[in-house]
C-alpha cells in the first residue's frame, strides 16, 4: 500500500500529528542511538482495545483497553514510525513518523478528534522527583468533545493552570501531597473534584482530560515516576 508523506517531528515537550493512512512498515532508514522508555495510554472514547507498534514490532504486552495504560516499554531512539492498531490487527488506526530520542521518557496517547479522526500525542516527562511532602502533576487537555478549554483550581481557592486547551498541557507544577483539586471548562460553573489522596508524595504525575459531556471534564491520573 502506497505510504501518504508524513512528517517528521522531533518528540520533545509535546508532539501531535494526524496521520491518514494504514500502513505500519516506513521507507525511513532507521538511525538506532540507544534506548528510550515509553508509556502508551489510550485515551480515545469509543475505541476498542489497542496493540501499539513501533515500526513492526508490537511494544505492548496485553491490549490496552480506553482509559488505561501500558505498564513501561522499552523502544529505540532515532528515527521511528509509530502506530496504534486495534488489538490483533496490523491496520493501522494512526501512525507518526518521528525522531526519537535517546534516553528520553514519554507518555504517548492515542487520541480522537472532534472530526472522529485518530491522532498520537507525546508528552516529554519529567525526572526529577519533588521534595519530600511535595508532588509535581502536569494537566493534558485530551477532550476533544468539550465544549472549550479547561481550568484546574486547587479546592479551598486559587488558581493551578487556566485555559488549557485542546490536546497542550501545563508545566510540571509543585503542590503538596494529598491536594484536592477542581477542574472545569471555561465559562461553565459545574466542575469535578480531583482527589488529592489517589496521589502521593515524592511523585510525579500527569493528570489528562476528557469529556463526561460537552461541559464537564474526566480525569484519568497516571504515577509518571
Amino acid at each position: 500500500m502506497k505510504n501518504q508523506k508524513v512528517k517528521v517531528l522531533y518528540f520533545v515537550a509535546v508532539l501531535f500529528s494526524i496521520v491518514f493512512t494504514s500502513c505500519l512498515k516506513t521507507e525511513l532508514e532507521p538511525e538506532v542511538q540507544g534506548p528510550l522508555t515509553l508509556r502508551v495510554i489510550n485515551a480515545a472514547q469509543g475505541s476498542g482495545p489497542q496493540d501499539f507498534y513501533q515500526g513492526n514490532t508490537k511494544l505492548n504486552t496485553l491490549p490496552i483497553v480506553y482509559g488505561e495504560q501500558s505498564t513501561v516499554v522499552a523502544g529505540k531512539s532515532g528515527y521511528n514510525r509509530l502506530g496504534f492498531t486495534n488489538s490483533g490487527s496490523t491496520t493501522a488506526n494512526a501512525i507518526i513518523d518521528v525522531a526519537l530520542l535517546s534516553g528520553s521518557v514519554s507518555n504517548v496517547f492515542l487520541i480522537k478528534n472532534n472530526a472522529g479522526i485518530y491522532e498520537i500525542n507525546g508528552y516529554d516527562l519529567e525526572k526529577s522527583l519533588p521534595p519530600a511532602g511535595k508532588i509535581k502533576v502536569k494537566f493534558l487537555h485530551l477532550g476533544s468533545t468539550l465544549s472549550g478549554k479547561i481550568n484546574v483550581n486547587y479546592a479551598t481557592g486559587g488558581v493551578v493552570q487556566s485555559d488549557i486547551e485542546y490536546s497542550a498541557g501545563s508545566p510540571y507544577i509543585l503542590m503538596d501531597a494529598g491536594t484536592n483539586l477542581t477542574a472545569n471548562v471555561v465559562g461553565i460553573l459545574e466542575s469535578i473534584t480531583i482527589d488529592g489522596s489517589l496521589m502521593t508524595a515524592g511523585n510525579n504525575y500527569t493528570i489528562w482530560f476528557d469529556a463526561q459531556s460537552s461541559n464537564l471534564p474526566k480525569y484519568h491520573i497516571i504515577k509518571d515516576n
